[in-house]
């Protein structure tokens, strides 16, 4: 014999609006609970030699392309890289630059140094060295056909 009593249904189970909603639930609280991945299975130097190595070609493609000079500003005891673009000016932190090779200065490990990205481009070779807990890492510039190049030290 079945009673049913007022607020107790028969059918036994979850409607798909409940399913929909306990799932949107669960990845919310996912979502808030899990560490953030975005340097996963990279290390911190050879993301951010991309980011100089992305600068870089920027800067020389903006210089060339609309014909005007940018600046690049290489803060050492700061750890940072302050630049003009189109844009405006910005700063990125760059926590493992611990050298910069010049042609025209050498190796430069102190201080601060600007590079002029004018309309011919730059002129003079660069190399940025990057070094971290795991591994080393080199950003090129070839001052004649602004080809950057990232590889391992």
């Amino acid at each position: 014999m079945l009673i049913l009593r007022a607020g107790i249904c028969k059918d036994k189970g979850f409607t798909f609006f409940e399913l929909i909603l306990a799932i949107f639930i669960l990845s919310m609280l996912a979502v808030l609970a899990m560490p953030r991945f975005s340097d996963f299975g990279e290390d911190k130097v050879k993301s951010e030699s991309k980011r100089v190595a992305s600068i870089l070609r920027y800067l020389y493609d903006s210089a060339t392309s609309t014909k005007d000079t940018f600046t690049m500003k290489i803060d050492f005891k700061e750890g940072i890289v302050i630049y003009t673009c189109p844009e405006g000016t910005k700063v990125e932190t760059i926590k493992s630059l611990y050298a910069l090779w010049l042609q025209s200065k050498g190796k430069v490990t102190e201080g601060e140094v600007t590079i002029f990205f004018n309309p011919f481009g730059v002129s003079e070779a660069m190399i940025f060295h990057m070094r971290g807990e795991k591994s080393a890492m080199a950003v090129s510039m070839n001052p004649l056909s602004g080809r950057v190049k990232i590889y391992e030290e």
